[in-house]
């Protein structure tokens, strides 16, 4: 059993030397053409090609990621998507699966200056939790104002979990649908935290990796419940179909 440990081990950290090779040819690229895309007009250019790169990051890794329920996200809707959030992938794994996908960040990453031109060129929104209502006009004047569909992406526990498990959900993404008319669409991720957990140095190329689109839910219909009834049900549902091993 210790041999097979071993050898387990020593492929884990063979695989991740070439990810991380990969990761770092396949990233610069894709900023630098991605940058330049938009800066002449192409972005929808872009979000079709983000899908592509997203795939083909994976499939370099040896991973293949399972979609289940595809069918219940319209691409000609606008969501607030929020998923679980185990992993530096996530961020990267929902990019490939929904296009026109900007996150919302906080202010405070603006001052670092890679993360600024990040939020920038994605269209994502910076969050000012101190003037949250500026924050709402802007994300709902992207939402108006843009050519394309656009989906936003919050995780609500804030960030990635330590041990495996589902955090407690903040309540941000509430505020935000209170203020806008997207409705909700819960996402389930499995296999993240075992493939790369944020304090672990290398990954596991064994584990499989899944994405679980379950039914949007009106905001009509969450805007006639309570906080903490929103905050139980978005994360019942999204806690329900995940896995940990």
């Amino acid at each position: 059993m210790k041999i097979l440990k071993f050898l387990k081990l020593l492929f884990c950290i063979f695989y991740s030397i070439y990810f991380f090779i990969i990761s770092l040819i396949l990233h610069i690229t894709g900023i630098i053409l991605g940058v330049l895309l938009i800066l002449f007009g192409l972005r929808k250019f872009v979000y079709f090609l983000e899908g592509i790169w997203v795939r083909f990051y994976f499939l370099l890794g040896g991973k293949i990621i399972k979609i289940k329920g595809i069918e219940n996200f319209n691409k000609n809707e606008n969501y607030l998507i929020i998923a679980n959030h185990s992993s530096f992938f996530d961020i990267h794994c929902l990019l490939g699966v929904f296009n026109g996908l900007s996150f919302l960040a906080k202010k405070e990453l603006m001052k670092n200056p890679l993360w600024n031109l990040a939020i920038k060129f994605s269209n994502s929104v910076p969050i000012d939790r101190e003037n949250f209502l500026s924050s709402m006009e802007s994300l709902n004047n992207i939402i108006k104002n843009s050519k394309f569909k656009i989906n936003i992406c919050i995780f609500p526990e804030g960030t990635r979990t330590k041990t495996g498990k589902i955090g407690n959900f903040k309540k941000g993404f509430i505020r935000i649908l209170k203020n806008t008319n997207l409705n909700l669409l819960p996402v389930t991720l499995n296999g993240f935290y075992n493939f790369k957990p944020k304090n672990r140095i290398y990954f596991d190329p064994l584990v499989k990796l899944e994405v679980i689109i379950h039914k949007p839910l009106k905001n009509e219909e969450l805007k006639i419940m309570n906080e903490n009834e929103i905050l139980e049900y978005s994360r019942n549902i999204i806690l329900n179909d995940y896995i940990i091993k």
